[in-house]
């Protein structure tokens, strides 16, 4: 092949690369909301929290089928559970702290309310993390602590207010040495999607 026809051949497979990389979707987000599977698992969690809270054995602890309501109704059906400490008079201490536990359990908030991430957002924002951040952070020489593994980033988003971050991994110094620097811009802590926003400000 002449070196004219070489260079031609180069030019169409880059002029091609352009245009399928413009042809190609930017990646989003998942869509919001829980699975009827991750609801029941976060319900889990926070009745294994709220039980171990008791210091009463698990066999104890009552199944109790929740019932979603608004904010407003949450706080109202919580009050009506009445206190802890009449209860204590008329039944005893052990039947008390069950009676609340249970009613407590029962009123949970409207999964819309709870804006949790789901596990597919939360997979895409691993993805993110070891794709794009935790690269673009070394290369900066910026110090990454270690970084969880994936099944752990996601158990700790799925159950929390917060989802688990490399940023949140570093010391308070190291954090605001970033903030401070071009870095913070160049490397942002979460993907530019709406979903995300909420997290900007903590």
């Amino acid at each position: 092949m002449t070196a004219s026809r070489l260079v031609g051949a180069v030019a169409v497979i880059a002029a091609s690369i352009v245009l399928l990389s413009g042809c190609a979707e930017p990646r989003r987000a998942p869509p919001s909301g829980l699975s009827a599977q991750e609801l029941a698992e976060y319900n889990d969690y926070i009745g294994q929290r709220l039980w171990q809270s008791t210091g009463l054995p698990d066999s104890l602890r009552p199944e109790v089928t929740a019932e979603f309501v608004e904010p407003e109704e949450w706080t109202e059906r919580l009050g009506s559970c009445g206190d802890r400490w009449e209860t204590v008079t008329s039944v005893g201490e052990q039947a008390a702290i069950i009676t609340e536990y249970r009613c407590r359990m029962s009123y949970q908030l409207t999964p819309g309310v709870l804006s949790l991430l789901n596990t597919a957002q939360l997979d895409y924002l691993y993805d993110y993390y070891q794709d794009t951040l935790v690269p673009c952070l070394r290369i900066r020489g910026v110090e990454v602590p270690e970084v969880l593994s994936r099944e752990e980033a996601v158990d700790v988003g799925r159950f929390s207010a917060y989802p688990w971050n490399p940023y949140s991994e570093m010391s308070d110094a190291t954090r605001d040495g970033v903030r401070d620097s071009t870095t913070w811009a160049a490397c942002p802590p979460f993907p530019p999607d709406a979903v995300f926003d909420r997290y900007w400000e903590r």
